[in-house]
């Protein structure tokens, strides 16, 4: 283990993370969602997840409560995270734990043991630039990703992140980066508050004063961070013969969505993909750069008609979440009113068929078998059904989930 691994080891060792209790349902936690964005083939055998850096398993813990049919395995420097991991996920007989570092051929090969041919998906957030060698970094993730596999990706975004690396900065100048945890700790809390309201203390960063001692110090008191900007994390993907899917969160790089519609907005929809992720990441505070990935010789999912082919298994997409507002009778319990937001999105309200799909739709189902619940419950014709599907489809509130 290298220098710069064993004080980021010490750090977590000290102040396990994260420490904020309960349960992290993050967009990326659902993974017969992130299975569904990749072209695979199907075959008989146990789904296989792998948290890479899972702390204190607030993300982890959950997915292996949702999934009991999966194997699901956790990796992380320190023992302290891990043992907290450990207590909140002991009733879970399919959660492993291990104590090991991405860099470290042993814990690699000791990861493909638990899986081999790999794992159907791996998470990745916030390890990759706390590492002292990425590349050695995605060599490795490359290897633990099975050849249809999807891994989830987060990095710290350059340009969204500079008033945290600028506060960070000058924490080490003024105190030194040998001074005392507890020193630093004290001044990065009063240079916070000294400047609230300022350009460094914007949201999303305008929580600082209140964070924990162990947020404090992942933010702003690392002992190593670097950050990405988009051509660069691109880049370094495709020479690791990995490749990107797609964002995370579409809608985060859509200049019509960030920006409005006008000229600026139809001017960058002009460019190429990576040409107007370049100048959107300029003009955007993205404080992180969120993305599905997979091998570069594996494609994304073909989009799907399911007028075309009415057996295919529809569900609602579990990262949108839906509130009924609904008027309680003698007679029974009426639906008033429906809605629904999509990953950070705000609440729409979803009205006739959207409306009866997000309420009916209980797992796995048959296109055919919605649509045919539709016409007996509403005066619409087959087509409009039929087309409803698809567009819910396209907005991701509905996906085809893959074949087991």
């Amino acid at each position: 283990m290298d220098e710069i691994t064993r004080r980021v080891q010490a750090l977590y060792r000290r102040l396990p993370y994260p420490n904020s209790g309960g349960w992290q349902l993050r967009a990326d936690s659902f993974p017969d969602w992130l299975l569904a964005q990749v072209d695979r083939e199907p075959y008989p055998r146990k789904v296989r997840l792998l948290d890479l850096g899972c702390g204190t398993g607030a993300a982890l813990v959950p997915i292996a409560a949702m999934h009991p049919e999966a194997e699901v395995v956790g990796l992380d420097l320190s023992e302290a995270s891990l043992e907290i991991a450990g207590q909140n996920g002991a009733n879970l007989q399919n959660l492993t734990l291990l104590q090991g570092d991405l860099l470290d051929e042993a814990s690699v090969e000791a990861l493909l043991a638990l899986a081999p041919g790999g794992f159907d998906v791996i998470w990745c957030s916030g390890v990759l630039h706390h590492l002292s060698d990425p590349d050695r970094g995605l060599s490795h993730l490359r290897r633990l990703l099975a050849p249809d596999g999807v891994l989830s990706l987060m990095v710290y975004a350059h340009f969204g992140r500079l008033p945290v690396a600028r506060l960070a900065r000058a924490v080490q100048l003024i105190a030194g980066a040998e001074a005392p945890f507890e020193a630093r700790e004290a001044l990065t809390r009063d240079l916070l508050a000294a400047l609230e309201g300022g350009s460094l203390t914007r949201p999303p960063w305008d929580d600082g004063l209140r964070l924990p001692p162990a947020e404090l110090a992942d933010r702003y008191l690392h002992p190593w961070a670097r950050s990405y900007r988009v051509e660069e994390l691109l880049s370094s993907l495709e020479s690791h013969g990995l490749h990107m899917l797609r964002w995370l969160e579409p809608r985060a790089w859509s200049p019509a969505a960030t920006l409005g519609p006008g000229p600026a907005a139809e001017a960058l929809d002009a460019l190429p993909p990576r040409a107007r992720w370049t100048a959107l990441e300029q003009l955007l505070d993205h404080p992180g750069l969120e993305l599905l990935v997979t091998h570069g010789d594996r494609a994304e999912r073909p989009a799907l008609n399911p007028q075309a082919h009415p057996e295919l298994l529809l569900d609602w997409n579990p990262q949108a979440a839906v509130r009924v507002a609904e008027r309680r009778l003698s007679t029974g319990r009426f639906p008033e009113r429906v809605e629904a937001r999509l990953r950070a999105g705000p609440y729409v309200e979803l009205r006739g068929l959207d409306a009866l799909i997000a309420q009916i739709i209980q797992g796995p189902t048959p296109a055919q078998t919605l649509v045919q619940e539709a016409l007996a419950r509403l005066p619409i014709h087959e087509d409009e059904a039929w087309a409803t599907l698809t567009r819910l489809m396209q907005e991701e509130w509905i996906f085809a989930p893959s074949e087991p």
